[in-house]
Formats: C-alpha cells, structure tokens, sequence
C-alpha cells in the first residue's frame, strides 16, 4: 500500500513557515509522502525560486518520502495537473493573508483548488495557536450540519482520529426553526435526540466512542465556543454552501477564526476515505505507549 500523500504548494508566506510544525508532526504520524511545490510566474528568477524551495523546511530532506518541485505557470493549473498525474490525499494550503479584509467577488485560492482537484485541503488562518502546532495531535473535532443529506468530512475525520490514536469529538447545532426544518422529520429539533443521531453515524470504524456536544443555538459565537471546549488540535469541516453575503467578501467563514487548523472536504470527493488503516502505519501504537 502507498502512503498517505500529501501536497503542499509554498509561496513562503509567513503562515506558509507557521505551518511547519504541524506538517512535520502530520508526516512523522502517519509515514506520509511529503511533496513540496513552488509554482512561479513567468517573469520570476527560476534560479531565486529554486534557491529559496531548496532552503524551505530543510529538515523534510531527511524524510524517505519527500521531494521537491518547481513549476512555473499557473498555481492552480500547475496544482489540478499535479493532482491529475500523480497520487494526492490532502492539498496543504495555508491562508495566504495574514490578516482578513473584504473582498468583493474573490474566490480563495483554496476554495478554487478544493473544487478544482475534489481533495480535502487542510489550511489554518492567523489565528493559529502556534505553540500547539508542535505538539501531537490528541483532539480531532468534525464538524456536522444537521440539515446536510451527507457529511463526506465525517469518514475521513474517524480514520484520522483512529490513526493517530485520538479522541473524535462530534459537534453541531441545532439549526433555526424555519418551516423547511419544521417539516423535515430527519432533522432533530433537540440536544438529546441529535447527539444520539451524531453517535449513530460516527458507530462504524471506532474503538473507542465519540464525544459528542450540540449547541442549541447556530451562531459564529457558538461553534467557536465548542471548538474551544474540546480543545480540537484539527477540525474537520464540510464544504460551506456559502451565503450571496459570504460569497461577495462580506466575512470570512467561522473556521477561518478557529485557533485550530481546519481540513475542509469537498461535497463530492474523488475518494471516500483515505483508508488509512491499511496503509503501513505505527502512529497508533506509538502514541498510545507513549
């Protein structure tokens, strides 16, 4: 079996050197295949770039599966044909901006890839506790939406919690009672009956039960507050089927707030799971001995 595969296109932000940590944490974990890429424009010095992908994350040499390439074009395009041509799991794509301003009719470079490639993509915003970073990954939180027919996050949350040995906190609200809700009777309208929906659909591929916490209100303030309460190290979200508001640059999506990185699935991906389990793997029983 090959192992997880990661890809992470660098541009050496600053939020680009922030995440190394958690990358060199993720790779050490998991016995992924790490792939550096730089993609630059067509007026820029090839030599500078390759000079400057040689010096970033020096360390990621010495592990047996990485490697390093330079592309010139396109970010995207250069990206989707990396992803078309050679094994990708998980894009790394930290936020570009380290600070948040409106932008009205702007698609992130994310949002663009995520729909591009079909790959969950794993980003953190300014916000990122830094110092947690560097150590290992004990809380994994995966964000459910009780209106959503499907939640393509929640697999590929249980089988990064299992490998890593840790603990799967399932989260939610309750949605507002508008007349759609009312009259959907899939839709949980209490506390009780939700977190019994949650722990229903997290029951196969656990050994240990989920934890499981519904707010009974949906807001910005809410979500955060959850988040923070079980201390998540990484929290997988769907897809946001985003508001006009949203869309046209008015704010940033709640996660992108979070002190937590974010891995974010897209509402079809072109896998189901990562199938983590059957790939040659020691985290598990390394962090549980420890």
């Amino acid at each position: 079996m090959r192992p997880l595969e990661l890809l992470f296109p660098i541009d050496f932000t600053e939020l680009d050197f922030r995440a190394i940590p958690f990358v060199a944490q993720l790779v050490d974990a998991l016995h992924a295949h790490l792939t550096l890429m730089h993609v630059h424009g067509d007026g820029d010095d090839a030599a500078l770039a390759a000079e400057r992908l040689t010096s970033f994350f020096a360390e990621a040499d010495r592990y047996p599966n990485s490697e390093r390439i330079l592309a010139r074009g396109a970010l995207v395009d250069r990206v989707v044909r990396q992803c078309a041509t050679a094994p990708v799991d998980l894009l790394l794509l930290p936020a570009s901006e380290g600070v948040w301003l409106p932008r009205p009719g702007h698609s992130s470079l994310r949002l663009q890839l995520l729909e591009a490639t079909r790959l969950p993509v794993w980003t953190m915003g300014p916000n990122a506790n830094v110092t947690r970073l560097h150590l290992p990954t004990k809380n994994v939180a995966c964000w459910i939406d009780l209106k959503a027919k499907s939640h393509p996050q929640l697999p590929f949350a249980i089988e990064y919690a299992e490998s890593l040995g840790a603990q799967l906190h399932l989260l939610s609200a309750l949605p507002e009672l508008t007349i759609p809700v009312l009259y959907d009777e899939k839709i949980p309208l209490h506390p009780e009956t939700a977190a019994d929906l949650l722990r229903a659909e997290a029951q196969q591929g656990l050994t240990r039960s989920a934890k499981v916490a519904v707010a009974e209100a949906d807001t910005r303030k809410s979500r955060h507050r959850l988040v923070q309460q079980c201390n998540a190290d990484v929290i997988f979200v769907p897809q946001a089927e985003r508001p006009l508001f949203d869309w046209f640059g008015a704010r940033p999506s709640w996660f992108h707030e979070t002190a937590c990185p974010v891995v974010m699935v897209p509402k079809e991906p072109r896998q189901r799971s990562w199938s983590l389990s059957k790939r040659p793997n020691e985290a598990a029983a390394l962090l549980r001995a420890s």
